[in-house]
C-alpha cells in the first residue's frame, strides 16, 4: 500500500505526499512492520534506507519548478471577452 502511494501520487506530481509516504515507509521498514521477517530495530536497514532515497528525491521535485503544475500565461486583468 505504501508503495503504491508513492507511485500514485508521483504520477499525480504530489512529490510533497509522496516523500511524506516514503518516509513513513523509511519509519516502518526501519522497525520491521513491513519488508521485515520479524518486529526489531534495523531489521530491513537497506529497504530503509532505500525508502529514505525515495523521500529525499521527492522532496527535492518540490523544490524544481520544472515539476510543478502549469498555471495559466494569462495574467487575471487579460481576458479574452473584451467589449
Amino acid at each position: 500500500m505504501i508503495l503504491g502511494a508513492i507511485a500514485a501520487f508521483i504520477i499525480d506530481k504530489k512529490f510533497e505526499w509522496a516523500a511524506l509516504f516514503a518516509a513513513a515507509g523509511a519509519v516502518l521498514s526501519f522497525f520491521g512492520f513491513i519488508h521485515g521477517t520479524s518486529l526489531g530495530v534495523a531489521n530491513s536497514a537497506p529497504v530503509a534506507l532505500d525508502y529514505l532515497i525515495v523521500a529525499g528525491v521527492c522532496h527535492a521535485l518540490t523544490r524544481q519548478s520544472l515539476f510543478q503544475p502549469r498555471r495559466s500565461l494569462r495574467m487575471p486583468s487579460e481576458r479574452t471577452d473584451r467589449r
